[in-house]
């Protein structure tokens, strides 16, 4: 007599050999539409990640913890800084923020801030990902002036980047200009770091593929 094969205890052991297989075949996976869409917006810029480790750089400290605590329950690691990159940014930074990752440039932070955070911190050789937080409610800062220096900055390295803007309309019509020019926008930090988690996952499957991670 055939077992019943229709029981739910059934169907999700099948569910876990399916996912297992595909991840082994390099695929990434996902759970619901909204999160095929970050994944798609994510994977699209088609850069590698080294690693897991992840610099924040951000002008809210809020959301800087709120970004911490999304990739560290992703199984990414909010990365500790090289001792070099912690005092070139205690020289470019202001008394009052905060050199740790996560680098908080606070919230009346210029372009010029954050150009000079982000450079700081894409040399560092603990970092294979960078999240970029702008909340641009700030008067001090040009959006526009912002999202041009990504774009910028995105051809010319190699380590992922990721953009998030909390907010309305003002903020959606900069992500989407940050989409248009490679860097993929985020309007909270939870998205933002499930896409750096595909990124991680999708970059892991292709360097064992290629014999370069063991």
């Amino acid at each position: 007599m055939l077992e019943q094969q229709s029981h739910t205890g059934s169907l999700a052991g099948v569910y876990e050999v399916y996912t297992g297989a595909l991840r082994q075949a390099g695929a990434v996976i996902v759970n619901d539409l909204q999160e095929l869409l970050v994944a798609i917006k994510a994977l699209r810029i088609g850069k590698i990640a080294q690693g897991p480790r992840v610099a924040i750089v951000t002008n809210g400290g809020g959301a800087g913890v709120l970004a911490t605590d999304s990739i560290e329950s992703l199984g990414l690691e909010v990365t500790e800084l090289d001792s070099n990159t912690l005092n070139r940014l205690r020289e470019i930074l202001p008394p009052a923020a905060s050199p740790y990752n996560p680098v908080d440039i606070l919230g009346d932070a210029p372009v010029e801030r954050y150009r000079n955070a982000i450079d700081v911190v894409l040399k560092d050789p603990n970092v294979d990902m960078v999240m970029v937080i702008a909340l641009m409610q700030s008067p001090a800062l040009d959006a526009d002036e912002l999202v041009n220096y990504l774009g910028n900055i995105n051809r010319e390295c190699d380590k992922p980047i990721v953009f998030v803007a909390p907010g309305g309309s003002y903020a959606l019509r900069r992500l989407e200009a940050a989409s248009r020019i490679g860097i993929p926008g985020f309007r909270d930090p939870i998205d933002g770091a499930k896409a750096l988690k595909y990124i991680h996952d999708y970059s892991r499957a292709y360097l064992k593929i290629r014999g370069l991670l063991h």
